[in-house]
């Protein structure tokens, strides 16, 4: 998702994500579970764990990982990892985010 504070962001139809307003977020730390799991990720110059995903047909996000609580059909989980993306190219023509269930 694209997040507030944005060095480059493409345009999209919906304000930018601002995790600070949410009391369920939390930054992942470099100490963090996810960190040693997930591909494109490590540790950032200011404790936060920094994550960079480029995709085959040249479009890119990179920022910071983040735990913050998804609703799907009325049931809430708490702790899922986002990618609060600083820096992206223009991915979804429009669209807030990816979201990848797999």
């Amino acid at each position: 998702m694209q997040c507030r504070s944005c060095e480059q962001c493409y345009a999209q139809t919906d304000p930018l994500f601002n995790p600070a307003t949410l009391s369920s977020f939390s930054s992942v730390s470099c100490g963090s579970a996810q960190l040693q799991i997930l591909p494109g990720t490590g540790c950032g110059d200011v404790g936060k764990c920094d994550y960079s995903v480029m995709y085959r047909d040249g479009p890119y996000t990179k920022g910071v990982l983040v735990l913050e609580m998804l609703t799907l059909g009325g049931t809430a989980v708490q702790g899922i990892a986002i990618g609060c993306g600083h820096r992206n190219s223009d991915l979804f023509i429009g669209a807030v985010g990816l979201l990848g269930l797999g």
